[in-house]
């Protein structure tokens, strides 16, 4: 047995097959800068075992990914040391990306990082008082980039 570093496998498959030609696999690298050049995504969490997925205005910082919620909201109680899933994409006619990120969330009560994160600008996307900072670490993260041009879609129109 090697010592090797654990290697995440998720949604992985033995033998995986080409990507078709309209899409093109991200590296890690090309995933964490779309990732950090948007401020709106989702989070996608399990509430009373149903999937829910909620916008959330995000910033990026030390390989996680923070937003602001309140208690006693859906997000709130579902992503208190759950692991989530967070997407950000971005689409025009002509092309598009998608990055994922899955991680287990928690509540960040270090005050210093609350105030960095505030004066960075990052504000919640509701109305009203937020005040607790969530973290999403970076454990795993995936993406795509497509492209919508004739060559791309079949006969009727579609990819």
């Amino acid at each position: 047995m090697t010592n090797s570093p654990a290697r995440s496998t998720l949604g992985a498959s033995p033998n995986p097959p080409s990507p078709p030609r309209w899409l093109t696999v991200l590296s890690s690298d090309e995933c964490r800068s779309l990732l950090a050049s948007a401020f709106l995504g989702r989070v996608g969490v399990s509430v009373n075992a149903l999937p829910v997925i909620l916008p959330v205005v995000y910033r990026v910082e030390s390989n996680t990914v923070w937003f602001f919620t309140e208690v006693g909201t859906k997000l709130h109680a579902a992503a208190n040391n759950a692991v989530v899933a967070f997407e950000v994409d971005s689409l025009d006619e002509h092309q598009g990306w998608s990055v994922l990120v899955i991680g287990q969330s928690f509540l960040c009560t270090d005050s210093d990082t609350v105030t960095q994160l505030r004066n960075a600008g990052l504000k919640a996307l509701a109305p009203g008082v937020r005040s607790d900072l969530v973290g999403i670490p970076v454990q795993h993260i995936s993406g795509r980039r497509f492209t919508f041009d004739q060559e791309s879609t079949d006969e009727a129109g579609y990819l």
